[in-house]
């Protein structure tokens, strides 16, 4: 029982530590309405986008750099879907790292042994005009996995000589922190754990009074 014991903690202790380590870098995104125009913009790992490792970009041919971000570039494309009142609206990406800009980064980590480092900033714009837009609704592509959506109106008012603008201040979202989180899937393991402990000490008892019986 010891033994499964340690082993049950162990397995704790690296999920948590897997927790604190990808918590740190998630995926933003910031939707802007303003004057029925919509701007999005977005921080992400360029190499969970490209789904390639950096050593791997880094050495790599020119033609086989150059598809891999094309089909970066088409996946952020597709896969980033903005919706006014239910409707698909378009997104326009606006710039994105060069080949060698790209490569630069990738050997850079290549060189520090890291398969992650910065976030890249991206923009992306709805070309058309939303007019008298209730809802909004943004979703970034799978492979970036958890990511984090804020969205901002501004509100402008006119004030004379003298006069206070008054804004209404909207409740900040509350968030789960990572520790949240970790206490979290801590209690669910720890319940599945002694679930099946139980199960186990059940059988093992029932057989024992089965054998006592024979």
């Amino acid at each position: 029982m010891t033994r499964w014991r340690h082993s049950f903690l162990l397995a704790c202790l690296l999920w948590a530590g897997s927790v604190q380590a990808h918590t740190l870098d998630l995926s933003t995104a910031r939707v802007t309405l303003r004057d029925q125009h919509i701007e999005v913009m977005v921080e992400l790992d360029p190499f969970l986008l490209v789904q390639v490792g950096p050593t791997a970009i880094a050495t790599e041919s020119e033609p086989e750099l150059l598809s891999h971000l094309q089909q970066a570039r088409q996946l952020l494309d597709s896969e980033t879907k903005l919706e006014v009142d239910g409707v698909r609206v378009g997104l326009a990406l606006r710039g994105f790292p060069s080949a060698p800009e790209f490569r630069a980064m990738a050997a850079t980590l290549s060189a520090a042994q890291k398969e992650h480092g910065d976030l890249i900033r991206l923009r992306l714009e709805a070309p058309q005009a939303v007019p008298n837009a209730k809802t909004l609704a943004l979703s970034l592509p799978t492979t970036l996995g958890p990511s984090v959506v804020s969205f901002v109106q501004p509100s402008t008012r006119y004030a004379a000589p003298g006069e206070s603008s008054v804004f209404s201040v909207l409740r900040a979202p509350v968030v789960p922190s990572a520790w949240d989180v970790r206490r979290y899937w801590f209690w669910l393991w720890f319940g599945g754990f002694a679930v099946v402990a139980t199960l186990v000490a059940s059988i093992f008892f029932n057989r024992r009074v089965q054998h006592e019986e024979t």
